[in-house]
């Protein structure tokens, strides 16, 4: 398959509506304060074909040593910003973005631990036309 990187700012970026069948956010998200999380979410679900997938790592209490953070943590010698709400918290964002939670699984990476996030966009109801 071909492959087109973007490369902008996440909360700035638009795509016309089903542009994508599929998005990666790899190591991105959680450096959003987290109150922004559900607008990208549901950014993802208009930008995605019908039944695209998109897969996003996530912070968790496993990466911040708390359940939920907004705020700086010390990252390879750096403070780094960091934000995540609880696991279940972020499951219920994805739900009510239009997207369909396919697998959640943690992943460790040296001394990191993040979450790997699967979803998919929800089949559309009839007049429904994806937009955000």
């Amino acid at each position: 398959p071909s492959m087109h990187t973007i490369c902008a700012d996440m909360l700035n970026v638009d795509f016309d509506v089903h542009r994508f069948d599929a998005i990666t956010a790899i190591d991105c998200l959680f450096h959003l304060p987290s109150e922004q999380h559900p607008i990208i979410l549901r950014k993802m679900a208009s930008w995605l074909n019908p039944q695209g997938c998109a897969m996003f790592t996530y912070a968790t209490e496993r990466t911040t040593g708390h359940e939920q953070f907004d705020g700086f943590q010390p990252f390879r010698g750096e403070s780094l910003y960091c934000s995540h709400k609880s696991p279940g918290q972020l499951f219920n964002d994805i739900k009510k973005s239009g997207l369909e939670l396919l697998s959640a699984d943690y992943n460790s990476r040296g001394e990191d631990t993040f979450l790997w996030v699967t979803v998919r966009k929800k089949a559309l109801v009839e007049g429904d036309d994806g937009g955000v």
